[in-house]
């Protein structure tokens, strides 16, 4: 899923569309705005497919409203649990103690459940003028 910064925005099916990301509602997020630098802004991130299927689904082709969200929720472990039951816009990921992430350089991470959440939050953003080391 596509990280559209460190704020939900408008919570509904919408989607954000003011985000401080890479990807969100009529982003034009240019390479000349990641000032925070291309390794040290998460552009895609895991998110698992709950147990129950639901809200997963763009990406098997279908038309959710999830095609991009914050960390606004954190990041901790997926549970077999139904969507509706706290698997909705948040990363996370059927892995043991974390989940993957791209960054804007290519490389990928993966970031422990336990990291720091204001790390977490900063590095989601393309612009905010952190230091972050991680």
């Amino acid at each position: 899923m596509g990280v559209s910064g460190d704020a939900e925005g408008n919570p509904s099916c919408s989607g954000t569309v003011n985000g401080n990301g890479t990807f969100y509602s009529l982003s034009k997020s240019r390479f000349r705005d990641f000032t925070d630098g291309m390794s040290q802004t998460m552009i895609i991130g895991e998110r698992g497919i709950p147990s129950d299927y639901g809200w997963g689904w763009y990406l098997c082709g279908g038309t959710e409203c999830e095609h991009y969200i914050s960390t606004e929720r954190g990041l901790s472990a997926g549970k077999n649990v139904p969507s509706w039951q706290g698997t909705l816009r948040r990363f996370w990921s059927w892995h043991h103690g974390g989940a993957h992430f791209i960054m804007g350089d290519g490389s990928v991470q993966f970031f422990s459940y336990n990291m720091d959440f204001h790390t977490y939050q900063n590095l989601s953003t393309r612009g905010g003028g952190e230091v972050v080391s991680f």
